[in-house]
């Protein structure tokens, strides 16, 4: 066997001598021979132990300026979390949606964000500057496990592609850094309950890192690790769902001289296990939340039928790449997308898949990247999110779709961007194949002086209710939802005029924005405007807020003497609840309000409320209220 000539494996593995040639023709590999002797990767040029360092530093730098000792947003509902870390509790955290629990608003499933809370909450005392420090350190991670997979990616082609060695850490470390400081990605590291995408994101990279090194060698116990590491990222957050359409894309545009023989890909028949595990969990919690009775927030008209679906999805994915490209005006609320401009969707998104299909041979990688952004954002579009969308099998329901959908959301673009790191990454190197090192370490510096300056700006929202809502008026002022944000943080904070004058001057213009013209009702009512307020109930009542917005309307009419009035519009908050425990609670209130003879009564609804949900806080509230009178 001559050891003065070396092969390597297209795409993938170290060195391998050449072996004794078979009587074929053919080479016979030698695995233990290839393990013998060191790769060129072997030993690691100082580039290549600094690569990640700069990656992890820069991205650290980038959110240096990250929100403190604060709550905003969504994270005042699960942060600090409730209750003791205790088994009881963990159990919990797997039978419960997220949401439902905190306001009615079903339709999520994630425990393992609800444990990583809670662990944080016990670690840490509730304190919010180190939950923050945490997300910060979690996107970090994300960013070099991105490092990771790429470097690896790129060093299976390095000798075949002829990339000079210095340039494939300087490639992966340009990618990763621009995905790391990118301020699309501030939704997700600045909010502590977001923090599940991120970590979804680490478990997809590692899994599929996980295949593509083991896959040719130890293929089962690839794809068993790949499994676990799935059904982790699953109950982090359901992005991870795309994962064994990722890893199998992967190996076919990655390792294509392994053809696309069934046989190659059994084994990846072992991530249909985790699924088979998570599904009937998600439906069990899901099936037990309490029912919505609030509204869609969106002002947009939904779309309906095949083609209307289409249309927005092509819309919304368009508009995911506008993200990316052009981070500018950054936004918590999408709620007035209506879909865009479909001819331009059309066309963006034509592009972009007949560039990936054209590439497939030539350019694998800017296939991958694009069909990875693609196949993670499906899942999140409308065509796989309508409302009563079911998959089942024999009659057993896995999925139900429940969730009061957000038509477009910044954090969902987390796991996606990665994929189109992967193009930038090979793009790079492509660049530094030709015109060497300095020529892609002066594009990776110019996207992250580009970017980064962005992040640390939009980090100073993040950091008080009211900055962050100052922002999204700024940046979406046709948006309803951004000045029902907006007056919100003005009402918690009892600045009642001010919230009148915006209603004066917004609210007329936002009539199907329920919360906002519910929040208007409250602030008339707050300064004697009482007809002001009865109108804009009503309008809340009309845009679908009914359970709220007529028992406020009830409490207007109390205030303005028309009892039976407001004793009517109490019996139809009753009656537009969907929930059962809600219902039963609420007609005790209207007993206990309106026929104090029959306090027995009203306890007698408390109780059924109590009966039919367990732990519920405000009926026990109410039930003591009234026992006491």
């Amino acid at each position: 066997m001559s050891r003065s000539k070396v092969r390597r494996r297209h795409g993938h593995g170290p060195a391998v001598p050449e072996q004794a040639k078979s009587a074929g023709g053919r080479e016979a590999p030698s695995r233990k021979a290839a393990r013998a002797r060191p790769g060129p990767h072997a030993a690691r040029s100082p580039l290549a132990r600094l690569a990640p360092v700069a990656v992890a530093l820069v991205t650290a730098i980038a959110y240096a300026n990250a929100p403190g000792n604060v709550i905003v947003h969504d994270d005042r509902f699960f942060y600090p979390s409730h209750g003791p870390l205790d088994a009881a509790s963990i159990v919990g955290f797997f039978r419960r949606d997220v949401w439902g629990a905190a306001t009615g608003v079903p339709g999520l499933y994630r425990p393992f964000l609800l444990l990583s809370l809670a662990i944080d909450t016990d670690l840490f005392g509730g304190s919010a500057l180190a939950a923050h420090r945490m997300n910060v350190a979690f996107h970090v991670g994300a960013t070099l496990a991105l490092y990771a997979f790429v470097l690896a990616l790129l060093r299976s082609v390095q000798l075949r592609a002829s990339i000079p060695a210095d340039v494939v850490p300087l490639a992966a470390a340009a990618a990763a850094a621009a995905f790391g400081v990118h301020p699309i990605h501030t939704e997700a590291v600045d909010s502590i309950f977001n923090r599940s995408e991120v970590l979804a994101t680490i478990c997809t990279l590692l899994a599929l890192g996980v295949v593509w090194r083991w896959e040719e060698q130890r293929r089962v116990a690839a794809w068993s690790a790949a499994a676990v590491l799935y059904l982790t990222g699953l109950f982090f957050r359901e992005s991870a769902v795309a994962l064994p359409a990722l890893a199998v894309l992967l190996i076919a545009l990655m390792r294509p001289e392994g053809g696309l023989d069934v046989r190659r890909f059994a084994p990846a028949a072992l991530l249909l296990l985790p699924l088979v595990v998570y599904l009937p969990l998600r439906r069990a919690a899901l099936a037990a939340a309490p029912i919505s009775s609030l509204p869609q927030l969106t002002e947009a008209v939904p779309p309906t039928g095949a083609l209307g679906l289409l249309a927005f999805t092509l819309g919304s994915l368009s508009e995911y790449v506008r993200m990316v490209a052009w981070p500018y005006p950054l936004r918590v609320s999408y709620e007035d997308f209506a879909g865009g401009n479909v001819l331009l969707a059309v066309l963006v998104n034509a592009t972009l898949v007949g560039l990936a299909v054209f590439a497939r041979r030539r350019m694998p990688a800017l296939s991958f990247g694009i069909g990875f952004f693609y196949l993670v954002l499906a899942p999140s579009t409308r065509l796989l999110t309508a409302p009563g969308l079911e998959l089942s099998l024999g009659g057993h329901v896995f999925f139900h779709s429940d969730a009061a959908v957000t038509p477009l959301a910044e954090r969902i673009v987390y796991l996606p961007s990665t994929g189109l790191a992967v193009s930038l990454a090979f793009g790079l190197a492509a660049l530094g194949r030709r015109y060497g090192p300095p020529a892609v370490l002066a594009l990776g510096l110019a996207l992250v002086l580009l970017l980064a300056p962005l992040t640390l700006a939009r980090n100073l929202a993040w950091h008080g209710g009211l900055s962050l809502a100052e922002a999204e008026v700024r940046g979406g002022p046709q948006n309803g939802d951004a000045w029902r944000m907006y007056a919100g943080v003005l009402f918690d904070e009892g600045r009642h005029a001010e919230i009148v004058d915006i209603c004066d001057e917004h609210a007329g213009v936002h009539p199907r924005s329920a919360q906002l013209q519910n929040t208007c009702g409250s602030a008339y009512g707050q300064v004697d405007r009482l007809d002001d307020a009865v109108a804009a109930y009503r309008r809340a009542i009309d845009a679908g807020l009914a359970t709220t917005g007529h028992a406020n309307l009830g409490r207007v009419y109390a205030r303005m003497g028309r009892t039976a009035e407001a004793e009517q519009e109490f019996q139809l908050a009753a009656d537009a609840e969907q929930d059962p425990a809600a219902h039963h609670y609420r007609l005790g209130l209207l007993i206990e309000r309106f026929h104090p003879e029959r306090l027995a009564d009203a306890a007698a609804e408390y109780r059924r409320a109590l009966q039919l949900r367990p732990g519920y806080a405000t009926a026990q509230e109410a039930l003591r209220r009234v026992g006491g009178r």
